[in-house]
């Protein structure tokens, strides 16, 4: 299955014909892309793959909140060491 996607360029990198001229005016330009079917996932692996993203996403949130309260800790210091 072929579909079109709308693709966003730079001006300077579009050529000097008329038709990229025309389209260098709105700023898109068309381009053809093969879309692939992906074969479905067994319920066990899709369990799985959720269960990684699942600990990857509580990682990232965890390294979140330990750096947010090293910045309040540094800023309570700061504040303390300028008041005193």
């Amino acid at each position: 299955m072929l579909l079109l996607k709308l693709v966003t360029l730079p001006r300077l990198l579009l050529g000097n014909s008329k038709k990229l001229l025309c389209e260098k005016e709105r700023g898109m330009l068309i381009k053809e892309v093969e879309v692939k079917t992906i074969p479905p996932v067994p319920p066990e692996k899709a369990r799985l793959n959720a269960l990684q993203r699942q600990k990857q996403n509580i990682t990232k949130s965890i390294k979140a909140t330990k750096a947010q309260a090293t910045i309040s800790k540094g800023q309570q210091q700061l504040s303390k060491a300028l008041h005193s």
